[in-house]
């Protein structure tokens, strides 16, 4: 009778929260989390965006360290199956979401090549180029509808079961994790791509991070507007001229090099992603 109590006390005592909570690690991670959550809202910059995206490097790494603690691993018996869930469901959404983020980076960088192949060819014909740049562009159409697709029944909310402590801070993972990741799509794809539909008040406090966000032209949407007014000056002229190739060419090598930066990042999360679900699971296991 007496270890009978004492097994299902902690599910009212929250046993696994409030150690865990006095641990110094869970400090970090809430304070890594504040972090996210206030710099997310101005990532609107390819600089802002990747220091995000390696930011969440260490916020795993704390993550699993939580989850590792002795005393979580000495009774998982006691751990709700609402959070286990919540980890292992919540990774397999952001492996989603990564997925499709990287296949976009993919698929851009793919065409980019093509072009640049094209350009390196000053004889080939100026046809060739122009229709690599009409592909490239029907391209990018695909890669907005599935961006804007994967991410329009992702939601987010501020509401977090106070209950357990872990549950509340896997919940401001995922939710960092997938804000972070819709910033990054949003900035492969455009702006108006993925933007969220808000009432009057909310538009009038947002105005002026919108003002700030519009300031910030992402490198993607420049390059698309870059070619959409080639495609135009070619029509009224005969070929591409010299500054105009030199202009793309640079262009495209700034471009290819912020693919292969977030693209990278993405495999780090993917493995941190990976990694967290295993941590559960093995832990569980013992």
């Amino acid at each position: 009778m007496t270890t009978t109590a004492t097994t299902k006390a902690p599910h009212h005592t929250r046993s696994v929260s409030l150690p865990s909570q006095s641990h110094p690690i869970v400090a970090q991670l809430d304070e890594q989390l504040l972090r996210l959550k206030s710099s997310e809202a101005a990532s609107t910059s390819y600089s802002a965006i990747s220091q995000n995206l390696g930011s969440l490097k260490s916020l795993y790494e704390h993550l699993d360290e939580m989850l590792t603690l002795p005393l979580n691993q000495a009774s998982p018996q006691t751990w709700q199956a609402k959070w286990v869930d919540l980890v292992l469901d919540g990774s397999l959404r952001l492996l989603d979401l990564c997925d499709v983020a990287k296949d976009a980076l993919s698929q851009t960088k793919e065409c980019l090549q093509d072009i640049q192949s094209l350009l390196r060819r000053r004889s080939s014909d100026e046809s060739g180029i122009t229709n690599e740049i009409i592909k490239f562009m029907n391209t990018r159409k695909k890669i907005k509808k599935a961006i804007k697709g994967s991410f329009k029944d992702v939601k987010t909310s501020d509401k977090h079961d106070e209950s357990d402590a872990i549950v509340s801070l896997l919940r401001g993972v995922e939710e960092s994790t997938s804000g972070i990741l819709r910033s990054l799509a949003s900035y492969v794809a455009g702006k108006k791509t993925l933007a969220r539909k808000t009432n009057w008040f909310n538009k009038l406090v947002l105005q002026s991070n919108y003002e700030k966000e519009t300031a910030t032209t992402s490198g993607f949407e420049a390059f698309d507007e870059a070619l959409k007014k080639l495609l135009v000056s070619n029509e009224k002229k005969t070929g591409f001229n010299v500054m105009e190739v030199k202009n793309l060419r640079s262009d495209i090598m700034k471009l290819e090099s912020e693919i292969e930066d977030l693209d990278e990042s993405l495999d780090h999360l993917c493995r941190h992603l990976i990694k967290t679900r295993a941590t559960v699971l093995n832990v569980l296991s013992n």
